[in-house]
């Protein structure tokens, strides 16, 4: 990270001064006056922020602000004499502000609804004032104002609200579950308020697990539509993401994988055991990398699952994809012989056996995917057809229109959805296969 002064831009030489180094591990910084503010992993797995000044900006001399043990800082912003930072449970949002003044202690703010922050925003004028759009899994992003005098916010109603009336009836709980080695995995549960538990409900599993990438709550009626059919939602929080910090990230690459599948398939056996649904009408869902996930899942547990959708997914680490080393990072490189062990693990279309009664599949792939190659599915769904000794349908979509994302994603959904339903009974989706 480096720093140089703004009325030298144009002129012949340009004195560039080093302030941080990728060791301080730096994630995001803001200047405001004579300060500048760093967000930094390098203390603490939960993040820490620190301050510095424009005349001695070195990150090494910064003071340490705010620390946190568990709960891991996601943004901050800074006001004229304020520090606004979000903490995350889970998937949680909690607000708090911290007066500039010396020894002043950080106070919590309340949301006015239980949401996620993805970022800050800091008005035109800096002022006392901060700008947060909310998001969860049953609104559409509102855009609110943090009143820095009065510390509470303010809705500003700019921006579209959608029809919120449609889904006021979904009911989200957040908890945690044990995994196999007892770890407490975050598990996001939406279904209607009318829901009873029963065996005979179909329950969609959704994970991903890596890159430390948070399945942050957010507004999909196209997701959410399942639920007014009496389907249970599920978003499973597994090892590989960011949900709980960057411990959590390392606690699901490379060697570690297994974690990332094992979480999943924990989460699955507990809605099945609290009644939430049962093995026969259980759905799993996981796209891209999350294709790890749900595929070592079905390898692993075809008994578990009902249906499995893996959507342009990852199902052969012995394959390198076009990712080069971001990816290598994440998961090992094929040129390493060091990594052959775990990546075969992770490869889904490597563990799948001859005369296995696995699960029914719609594998979907995009034809002008530049990450995960069409034919991976493609295999993938060749050899499952070959070996499947349970009379269920594998099917391969191929959106030719479609890439790694993008295409007709309301008529992917739809196909999703009438698939699963089809294949778990339900009796407005019945079809003669």
């Amino acid at each position: 990270m480096w720093l140089f002064r703004q009325d030298e831009i144009g002129k012949d030489k340009i004195t560039f001064k080093k302030i941080a180094d990728k060791k301080d591990g730096i994630l995001s910084f803001l200047q405001h006056g004579e300060n500048i503010y760093f967000l930094s992993d390098k203390a603490s797995p939960s993040y820490t922020i620190h301050q510095s000044t424009l005349q001695n900006p070195l990150f090494a001399g910064a003071q340490k602000l705010i620390a946190t043990i568990n709960e891991p800082i996601r943004e901050f912003g800074v006001t004229t004499d304020k520090i606004l930072y979000v903490e995350t449970i889970g998937v949680i949002a909690k607000v708090f502000s911290l007066s500039l003044k010396k020894d002043a202690k950080p106070v919590e703010i309340q949301l006015p609804f239980s949401s996620y922050i993805y970022e800050l925003k800091r008005p035109m004028k800096v002022g006392r004032d901060i700008l947060l759009p909310l998001e969860s899994w049953t609104r559409p992003t509102e855009l609110w104002l943090f009143d820095g005098i009065k510390d509470k916010f303010v809705n500003t109603n700019l921006g579209p609200r959608g029809n919120i009336a449609l889904f006021q009836n979904l009911v989200v709980e957040e908890i945690y579950i044990a995994s196999h080695d007892g770890v407490m995995v975050p598990l996001s549960i939406i279904y209607d308020k009318k829901f009873k538990r029963n065996p005979a409900n179909p329950a969609w599993l959704l994970a991903y697990g890596s890159y430390g990438t948070v399945l942050s709550p957010y507004y999909m009626p196209e997701e959410l539509i399942k639920c007014r059919y009496g389907v249970v939602w599920a978003i499973a929080h597994v090892r590989g993401g960011g949900e709980l910090g960057k411990e959590w990230h390392e606690a699901g690459k490379k060697e570690k994988k297994p974690n990332t599948w094992k979480d999943f398939i924990a989460c699955g056996e507990y809605l099945a055991k609290e009644g939430f649904t049962s093995k026969e009408k259980l759905i799993a869902e996981g796209g891209s990398a999350g294709g790890i996930t749900v595929g070592r899942a079905i390898t692993e547990r075809p008994d578990l699952f009902a249906v499995c959708v893996p959507v342009v997914g990852d199902l052969d680490k012995l394959v390198e994809p076009n990712l080069g080393p971001f990816n290598t990072r994440e998961f090992g490189s094929i040129n390493d012989p060091a990594n052959y062990n775990h990546l075969l693990q992770m490869s889904p279309y490597r563990k799948i056996v001859k005369e296995e009664k696995y699960p029914a599949q719609l594998i979907m792939m995009g034809w002008n995917d530049p990450r995960i190659a069409p034919w991976q599915g493609g295999k993938f769904a060749a050899r499952m057809q070959a070996s499947s000794f349970s009379g269920k349908p594998v099917l391969l979509h191929v959106d030719f229109t479609g890439g790694h994302t993008g295409g007709d994603n309301l008529k992917a959904s739809a196909n999703k959805i009438t698939f699963a339903l089809w294949q778990t009974g339900h009796p407005l989706f019945k079809y003669k296969y």
